[in-house]
């Protein structure tokens, strides 16, 4: 294939940029990474510099301020030295080989001259509808009277490329030749809407605009930038009107134009206030659990260090989509292992050369491996599915399992409530019977108990409590709630299945896993407030056993019950000396990264 040029523009860019310009240099054919600083903070762009002292690949332009999309773009095209260039925008993430096949399709497809991929939101959903005709007036005026006419969705079952009218700027791949002849983008239309003029040049000169569906390029959520939907909202009305001025001003009925136009900023306007009253613009920055679970990975890998510990092997991870389980994949990627990763839900859509998605549920009798082999074993999931799939994974030439349990089975042994004593009691037979059965089918077992595990802000625990006291600036105890509390972050219990994994010391032995710090309840809770910049407002209540077994009764939660309350004043420390002996397990302090390590990034 030809070698081809990235151009990316960055403004305001957060930490998705990273895990964008990682994904760009891990691809085949890759010439040079030409960035353009758009007006980021200092720390941003020395970051790049020093990733740029490790690949030569990578060049930086700055010095020019806050110039534009479209203007950062045609500067890096000029300085670009391949015959192929790739404008991609710094929250997606390319997934393997392509830009080999964005290149493929540029060259092969008659009269190709633009080409893109698909994007992908982060709970696997199509992200952008492509439109099988231009844009016009008519189709304007359709769209907002709420008849969209010409909207296709990509096909998820193609496997060639296929012609549309217009595709995402998220990723255009164009020869650097016809990109001049066209006269580069047009720096006046805002970000997000460039695409439409730039598609339409294309065709007006003979070229053919293609999707390639196996391409999917998945987008990162751009935080920062749902602060401001109403400005958003009023750029895109100004780029419709530019757009339509621009093609259409003398193909139209005189005066249909300009009322139109009206129409459109009247509709903008209507949409402004309307969003206004409902406050959308004030939400607060929410993320959504699937972006959460994107984010662990894709960041999460950016920042981690890169060895070859465990190259050639091959690692299976169930409950790939858990804290802990996140942070396994991720840890298992950098150590050089090939990870096969099990979820019973839809894969998360990062790719990477290394990993492999199996969705399935495990306490279905019909689960298989499709045929993989297997080196070692990390089981995130719930303990008790373990036991039934010991001999499909010994099947499977797995020799070595690691397993996630907890210190629930001692605090929950002797609870009340039957629903905990119940789940006590079968972490307790889980973990006798994978001792047995690993013994008699020659595996290498080791039982982890976590304490009470956080992070990535997907936990039922103390991102639970986080978000209440996020939204509500208050969180009620039992009082006086000072029974003490070693909180592990999900991280740390990933680090120790790497350092464990082929520590010949840990083979058949069962370890407590705590954090590095010893704190009462309320304190807990104190330091959560503090790093949301809030005054620490803990109620206290003696009703509160009472109202949570109402309420869980009431909503038919059988992990709502007045005993989360009582454990408040139980101390619930467990040490871990012998797995700090045995494999130099070593967790940090509770919440030391700040809020990082509550929401993970």
């Amino acid at each position: 294939m030809s070698s081809c040029s990235v151009i990316m523009v960055i403004e305001n860019s957060a930490e998705a940029m990273f895990a964008s310009v990682a994904s760009v240099l891990s691809q085949d054919g890759l010439a040079e990474l030409i960035i353009i600083d758009n007006g980021n903070a200092p720390d941003v762009i020395s970051r790049l510099q020093q990733r740029s002292l490790s690949d030569p690949r990578i060049t930086i332009i700055s010095g020019h301020g806050g110039i534009g999309y479209g203007a950062g773009c045609n500067i890096g095209a000029r300085l670009a030295n391949s015959e192929i260039l790739t404008f991609l925008k710094p929250n997606y993430l390319l997934p393997p080989d392509a830009l080999k096949d964005l290149c493929k399709t540029l060259q092969s497809e008659p009269k190709a001259m633009l080409t893109s991929g698909v994007i992908k939101l982060a709970d696997g959903r199509i992200g952008y509808k492509f439109r099988n005709k231009i844009i016009t007036p008519k189709s304007v005026f359709y769209e907002i009277i709420g008849i969209k006419k010409h909207d296709i969705s990509p096909s998820v079952s193609a496997k060639n490329p296929y012609e549309v009218a217009t595709i995402s700027s998220a990723c255009l791949c164009v020869r650097a030749s016809d990109y001049r002849k066209l006269g580069g983008l047009d720096n006046d239309f805002y970000p997000q809407s460039e695409e439409a003029d730039f598609c339409l040049r294309v065709q007006q000169i003979g070229g053919r605009v293609m999707c390639i569906p196996t391409v999917n390029l998945t987008f990162m959520p751009d935080i920062l930038a749902r602060k401001n939907n109403l400005a958003l909202q009023w750029q895109l009305a100004k780029n419709k009107i530019r757009y339509l001025n621009k093609f259409f001003a003398g193909h139209q009925l005189f005066g249909t134009l300009f009322l139109l136009n009206v129409i459109i900023i009247l509709h903008a306007i209507l949409n402004i206030v309307w969003n206004f009253i409902r406050k959308k613009n004030c939400k607060p920055n929410t993320v959504t659990p699937a972006e959460k679970r994107l984010m662990a990975l894709a960041l999460g890998l950016v920042d981690a260090v890169k060895s070859e510990q465990l190259a050639k092997k091959i690692v299976l991870v169930t409950g790939a989509t858990s804290p802990v389980g996140l942070c396994v994949v991720r840890r298992l990627i950098a150590a050089g292992a090939a990870v096969l990763a099990v979820s019973r839900n839809d894969e998360i859509p990062y790719y990477h050369p290394s990993l492999r998605w199996i969705k399935g549920d495990l306490s279905a009798s019909d689960f298989g491996l499709q045929d993989y082999c297997v080196d070692f074993v990390i089981h995130a999931a719930p303990l008790p599915l373990l036991p039934p799939l010991i001999d499909l994974l010994s099947n499977a030439e797995a020799k070595r399992i690691i397993a996630y349990s907890s210190t629930s089975v001692f605090a929950k042994l002797l609870s009340t409530n039957d629903f905990e004593r119940d789940f006590a009691v079968k972490l307790q037979a889980a973990e006798e019977l994978i001792a047995k059965k690993c013994d008699e089918r020659g595996v290498f077992y080791t039982i982890f108990r976590p304490t009470l595990s956080y992070g990535l802000g997907l936990d039922a625990g103390i991102s639970k409590l986080a978000s209440v006291i996020r939204k509500w600036g208050r969180v009620c105890v039992y009082p006086p709630a000072f029974g003490r509390r070693q909180p592990v972050h999900a991280d740390d219990l990933a680090a120790a299945a790497i350092l464990a994994l082929e520590n010949e010391n840990t083979y058949g032995k069962s370890y407590n896993l705590s954090g590095g710090e010893i704190v009462t309840y309320h304190n807990m809770l104190a330091r959560i407030f503090e790093i949301y910049g809030k005054k620490p407002k803990i109620i206290s209540s003696t009703m509160l056993p009472f109202a949570l077994d109402i309420l869980g009764k009431l909503r038919k939660n059988k992990y709502m019950n007045g005993e989360i309350a009582r454990r408040m004043n139980d101390d619930l420390v467990f040490f871990h000396d012998d797995a700090k002996r045995d494999f130099g397990f070593n967790p940090r302090a509770f919440l030391s990264s700040g809020i990082k390590d509550i929401q993970g990034f």
